[in-house]
């Protein structure tokens, strides 16, 4: 009843993208920016000052996963979902991620009444706005469902991105698959293990079908691609499988 279909070659004699997983735990920049490493950040430098695209996935839209109160540790969570609450720069709010839920009026710890709050990790908002400062020369655009409102909007983005005006990309898993920019020569995935903690019992394999076709957007043209993946647990089956792209051996 089913047959597998094996795609052995790319689309016009196109090379495979090479893969190089570099562990987060001893490679990461120090200081506020936790989320990029130096040979990341080294060639990111490389492609831009070469007139090259590049491409960052990070699944994890806002500008940090948790609000946590600075004097009790206090983390808002969702009255609904009872899962911690994304804090939104733009806008100022915090968002339920699942069921849409918002609250735009958190400007104090209500347990003990501190206004002073820490930023726990990094969505693509404020990887957008370290951009910057960490490379000269980036024009960096966001595409993610809060940049990508209707399709007009999405289209614009990657058309604009497609012509050049910008060189650097950055997204959620918008920009995974169906995209085919020539221009882009270098995938970075922050935080490749991400989605491996979520509570679902398929997050192996959405974790592993990312991380392909996230693979697939580099190099698809003359110039060859390279993938540089940042996980936390870089020994860890599903990472390791990914970054050979040994879809067979992760499917046995």
């Amino acid at each position: 009843k089913y047959t597998l279909l094996e795609l052995t070659e790319r689309p016009a004699g196109a090379t495979l993208t090479t893969v190089r997983v570099v562990d987060m735990r001893t490679e990461r920049l120090h200081g506020d920016l936790p989320f990029f490493s130096y040979p990341l950040k080294k060639d990111i430098e490389r492609r831009i000052s070469a007139n090259e695209q590049v491409i960052l996935f990070l699944n994890r839209r806002g500008y940090s996963p948790q609000l946590k109160c600075a004097r009790c540790g206090r983390v808002p969570t969702c009255p609904n979902c009872q899962v911690k609450l994304t804090f939104h720069k733009i806008g100022h709010k915090l968002s339920c991620h699942y069921c849409g839920w918002i609250d735009r009026q958190y400007d104090q710890c209500p347990s003990c009444g501190s206004t002073d709050f820490l930023h726990v990790g990094a969505g693509t908002q404020r990887v957008e706005e370290m951009i910057p400062r960490l490379f000269d020369g980036a024009i960096g655009v966001r595409l993610d469902s809060d940049t990508a409102t209707g399709k007009r909007r999405l289209h614009e983005i990657l058309t604009d991105f497609a012509a050049g005006k910008s060189n650097l990309l950055l997204g959620t898993q918008m920009v995974t698959k169906g995209l085919d920019l020539p221009g882009v020569t270098l995938v970075g995935v922050l935080s490749a293990d991400l989605t491996l903690d979520m509570p679902d019992f398929r997050a192996s394999e959405r974790t592993f079908a990312q991380l392909l076709q996230v693979s697939g957007r580099a190099g698809r043209a003359e110039k060859p691609g390279d993938v540089i993946s940042q996980p936390w647990l870089p020994d860890h089956d599903v990472i390791a499988r990914a970054a050979a792209q040994e879809y067979c051996g992760f499917y046995e």
